[in-house]
């Protein structure tokens, strides 16, 4: 195994799909990202994946964020969802570098590699905030906004 190297986080923007948003990020383990064929590929995308969800009999989400992952063996693709105010539900997809907008589900119950879990720990600490520990007064734009202004926040 290669040593451990940090990764680039990038937060791109709130793409607003059916009326639903959702926080963009891109994720390297280059100095820059390099696999914007496959993020732009990945926003089409985006209205097909959000309803894979669609058969999960929870209440809808308010949010939810994809990441794109520019790894060593290709591009991890995962989008995540709140739901029932408390549930992530993540659907995991991979493509090859040589074939940028072409994705491959992967099965049910896979997970996160440790990148990717700074950024899903990071938004679970801004739901927690903004959602469950300040319900009277949760603001949807202080959740959207928290990815703007950085992970350490």
């Amino acid at each position: 195994m290669p040593a451990i190297k940090p990764r680039v986080i990038e937060f791109r923007n709130v793409e607003f799909v059916d009326g639903q948003p959702i926080k963009l990020y891109a994720l390297t383990h280059r100095a820059v990202f390099g696999s914007e064929e496959t993020f732009a590929s990945a926003l089409k995308q985006l209205p097909d994946w959000l309803n894979l969800a669609a058969a999960i009999e929870a209440e809808p989400s308010r949010a939810g964020f994809l990441i794109v992952h520019e790894g060593h063996d290709g591009v991890w693709t995962l989008l995540n969802r709140w739901l029932d105010g408390e549930m992530l539900h993540s659907v995991t997809f991979f493509s090859d570098h040589e074939r940028p907008g072409e994705f491959r589900r992967l099965a049910v119950g896979s997970m996160a590699c440790v990148w990717e879990l700074d950024l899903i720990i990071a938004e679970r600490r801004f739901w927690i905030e903004e959602f469950l520990q300040n319900a009277e007064a949760s603001s949807l734009e202080e959740y959207l906004r928290r990815g703007k202004t950085g992970l350490t926040d």
